[in-house]
């Protein structure tokens, strides 16, 4: 049997511009590495500002710009990204869930990792 867990978080994302594609997060590359997310990947959005949630999903960029589009949400606005992923019971203890943090230019300042 398998289960849903929280495999990446990633905290602090500020906007940097806007999306032309309305409702997807486009990410630097390195992030998406370091977070373990793949490009068209399902992830959950936290607006800070808000509190909204957003359902969508990630595609990677060369720049540093990180974007996304949607009523409400402005450039400079702060982001949280959760990715969750099914696991099966006979893989727990091999899987690892990635926590990154941000600062204000997107910047990874800190990395947690964790066994599931």
């Amino acid at each position: 049997m398998s289960s849903k867990f929280l495999t990446s978080r990633i905290n602090n994302i500020t906007l940097k511009k806007e999306n032309p594609e309305p409702m997807v997060l486009e990410l630097n590359i390195n992030i998406m590495e370091e977070a373990n997310l793949k490009d068209y990947q399902k992830v959950t959005i936290l607006h800070k500002k808000s509190g909204k949630i957003f359902i969508t999903y990630v595609k990677s960029c060369l720049s540093g710009d990180i974007s996304f589009q949607s009523p409400g949400v402005e450039v400079g606005d702060q982001i949280e990204l959760l990715a969750f992923s099914y696991i099966d019971e006979k893989d727990l203890g091999s899987m690892e869930s990635v926590h990154l943090y941000l600062d204000d230019n997107n910047q990874i300042t800190k990395i947690i990792k964790g066994k599931i």
